[in-house]
């Protein structure tokens, strides 16, 4: 007998109405309308500093010009803004529903039992006022006690401590496969069946909800993925909830424009959408990987399927200790790494070998400034000044954009928002040094990732 508490279907936690959506399309359309005046405007500020700049030669000198990496971040925002950046977010308030199931994974070693909770929660609330036809699939290890959350309309599905795929794929790709392989073996591997993947400290809103049955209904693409913001316990840990500030403008100035383009690099593994015969003709059997979810986008791109972007947004939360956000950060790099030295398309590998040496220049690039502080030094060619603050300019607009997406869902009174948007500013530092060291604890323990295996923090 189960020893949890019963589950609650008409209250979640973080109840997310369709007002906090128009909010957020709000904050994307300022951002994209203030992009370019904005740096403009500290063009112009650098210009008139630049002429009480006295500074010499010094050994910090050449060194400046590991700041160019910066040049990448910098080109997929002004391309994004300028070409990418739609109004996707919004979502309609009716949109119409075809004839298909909607089935709501949520993928959990079964550890974070309350965090499982609420996100079912939020599916039977919000799912249950806008579909006919969906059902939720909470897939686990065997051996977890999840049996509490089993009613009519969620299925708990244990993941047998025996089963191999051919491939020996091992952590959470092994548990996705086995989901993957008995909606086959049920017959639900058909196009009028929709797998909404999340992870298990998600929580959807009534936008979430809206967006899938939107996409579905344009039959536009076969898979789709979409913005995540994380304002669940915001501020728990406060400079690991700044830190990711990061995450939702990755998504508006990164993925969105792979998008459009239509090579997309990485998923997320939630706020992800596919149809169930799209998920059986790949799967997720990819031997041992730390980011299934980016090798089934790869994958997905190179067979020829449609990956467009869904609407809503996914309501998630950032790690509570800076130790856990240490190994899911070390986690990423772990993929990201092995990813480079993976037989890829010409354009993939590309990317993620910009990906590992932009995040590994993140440590020196910020010593150098700090020491640059200190010790002022001239620059290495004339418009390089300008080329540095366009890029210190962006790197803090996507902080800062990343940062009102956040908080936003926290319905915080004006006062309160321009407090926190202060106190942001101020451990600017603090947080992007915490980001910085990121890439490099995880490379000095790569060799033991094995040993590491695929870490679940706590949520």
């Amino acid at each position: 007998m189960s020893s949890q508490r019963p589950l609650q279907t008409s209250s979640p936690k973080f109840v997310y109405d369709l007002s906090i959506n128009e909010r957020i399309s709000r904050i994307i359309r300022i951002s994209r309308v203030l992009y370019l005046p904005g740096l403009a405007a500290s063009l112009v500020l650098y210009s008139y500093v630049h002429m009480l700049d006295h500074a010499h030669f010094t050994v910090l000198t050449p060194l400046k010009v590991l700041w160019l990496l910066g040049l990448i971040l910098l080109a997929s925002t002004l391309l994004s803004t300028m070409y990418a950046l739609e109004d996707w977010v919004r979502v309609r308030k009716d949109p119409r529903e075809e004839k298909s199931k909607v089935i709501f994974q949520i993928t959990t070693k079964g550890t974070n039992v309350d965090a499982v909770k609420r996100g079912v929660e939020s599916i039977l609330a919000w799912a249950g006022k806008h579909l006919e036809d969906f059902e939720v699939w909470v897939v686990t290890d065997e051996g977890a006690d999840l049996d509490f959350l089993a009613s009519e309309k969620v299925r708990v599905i244990y993941t047998p401590k025996d089963y191999t795929t051919k491939n020996g794929t091992k952590y959470k790709a092994r548990a996705l496969n086995y989901a993957c392989e008995l909606r086959k073996g049920l017959g639900l591997n058909r196009g009028n069946v929709w797998v909404y993947f999340m992870d298990e400290e998600s929580v959807v809103g009534e936008d979430t909800v809206l967006g899938i049955k939107d996409f579905i209904a344009k039959k536009e693409a076969e898979i789709g993925h979409g913005l995540i913001v994380y304002p669940n316990f915001w501020g728990k840990n406060l400079l690991v909830s700044l830190a990711d500030s990061m995450r939702p403008s990755q998504d508006l100035f990164h993925s969105t424009l792979e998008t459009k383009i239509g090579k997309v690099s990485w998923l997320h593994g939630s706020h992800l959408l596919m149809r169930a015969d799209v998920e059986s003709k790949i799967c997720w059997d990819f031997g041992v990987t730390w980011g299934e979810d980016s090798e089934f986008g790869l994958r997905a791109s190179e067979m020829g399927f449609r990956i467009g972007w869904l609407g809503g947004v996914l309501y998630e939360q950032s790690p509570f200790s800076i130790a856990d956000y240490y190994k899911q950060r070390r986690r990423w790099f772990f993929h990201s790494y092995n990813m480079v030295f993976r037989k890829l398309p010409a354009w993939a590998k590309a990317t993620y070998l910009v990906s590992v040496i932009g995040w590994l220049s993140g440590l020196p690039s910020f010593l150098i400034s700090v020491l640059n502080l200190v010790f002022p030094s001239s620059n290495p060619f004339p418009m390089f000044g300008f080329v540095s603050v366009a890029m210190l300019y962006n790197l803090v607009f996507w902080y800062g954009v990343g940062f009102a997406l956040n908080v936003e869902p926290l319905n915080l009174k004006t006062s309160e928002k321009v407090r926190l948007a202060v106190l942001a500013a101020v451990l600017f530092p603090a947080y992007t040094f915490l980001e910085s060291l990121a890439p490099w604890y995880a490379l000095i323990s790569y060799r033991n990732r094995e040993k590491v295996g695929f870490e679940v923090v706590k949520k």
